[in-house]
């Protein structure tokens, strides 16, 4: 009797407050970090580059943040907080918001770790990692060797001027 109910009853409406619920629960309740996307914008192709240097109330550093066209909303894909104190970055908000610590007895210059992370090749991996391999896959080598060089020069400038 429910299969009978279930076949011969429109539940279109159903459906699309079920749809809408949905997305605003993925909006709302999910653990992310929104960050500003960052004083300087810089275009690699399929991603930019979003640089700022943050001051919080225990820590300052360069952030850099990964962003990506997704659905027609700009979102941030990856971030890396080159702090002083706590230096880490994130997988984006589809890995959950993964923060990831380094180890700064490894590595005691977070922003140079971050810069040799994008420089040597990992950028379309942890894009991967972070559920975004459309974004991965659209990456361009030329363009983005081109805007690696100019990211690392705006990022030590703004890590240099802000620590005189």
């Amino acid at each position: 009797d429910f299969a009978k109910h279930v076949r011969s009853t429109d539940m279109s409406g159903d459906i699309e407050k079920l749809a809408q619920k949905s997305y605003q629960m993925s909006q709302g309740g999910r653990r992310t970090v929104i960050h500003d996307r960052g004083d300087v914008i810089l275009e690699a192709g399929s991603i930019k580059f979003g640089v700022e240097y943050r001051h919080l109330s225990a820590d300052e550093g360069v952030a850099i943040h990964v962003l990506g066209d997704v659905n027609g909303d700009e979102v941030e894909l990856l971030t890396f907080d080159c702090f002083k104190n706590s230096p880490h970055y994130h997988y984006g908000p589809r890995a959950r918001n993964q923060r990831l610590y380094l180890d700064t007895t490894a590595y005691p210059d977070s922003l140079r770790w971050a810069l040799n992370v994008l420089k040597g090749g990992k950028l379309g991996s942890m894009l991967n990692r972070a559920g975004y391999s459309g974004h991965a896959n659209a990456l361009n080598p030329a363009v983005l060797s081109d805007t690696l060089n100019e990211l690392e020069e705006v990022a030590v400038g703004m890590d240099r001027e802000n620590n005189k």
